[in-house]
């Protein structure tokens, strides 16, 4: 009889360890997307249109809140940035570029910024550069 209580025991420590949920049972949290790297080149001049790289190598397709991600294209007026444009994107992406219509517009100083669409989270910002479109 003590073998058995033993033996029981043992099952019922056994099966108190199973029932412990893992780590990959957790919910998912920011700290889980530190492999994500956004990357936003320089804006430049292609036609048409000013355009910029960029890309969301390591992040999760549908960002971290499930709503992807978001380039922008700002360009500097006299009261401020104003948008001139903007791509919803998967995460993942290799490095590809994207474009907003700029022709006739004058001249001024452009700059991208990748952002996770939801809560605008993830910031990237790329460098200035200044030309007629």
């Amino acid at each position: 009889m003590r073998r058995v209580g033993q033996v029981l025991g043992a099952a019922v420590v056994l099966v108190g360890a199973l029932a412990v949920p893992t780590a990959s049972a957790q919910p998912s949290t920011p700290n889980q997307h530190a492999a994500c790297v956004l990357t936003t080149g320089t804006p430049y001049k292609s036609g048409d249109y000013v355009a910029a790289n960029f890309g969301t190598v390591g992040c999760p397709v549908d960002g971290p809140t499930g709503y992807g991600y978001r380039l922008e294209f700002w360009r500097e007026r006299w009261y401020g940035w104003q948008s001139i444009g903007s791509h919803e994107l998967p995460g993942g992406a290799p490095v590809e570029a994207w474009y907003a219509y700029c022709k006739g517009e004058g001249t001024y100083t452009y700059k991208a910024v990748l952002l996770e669409a939801k809560y605008d989270s993830h910031v990237k910002s790329s460098p200035t550069k200044r030309f007629t479109c």
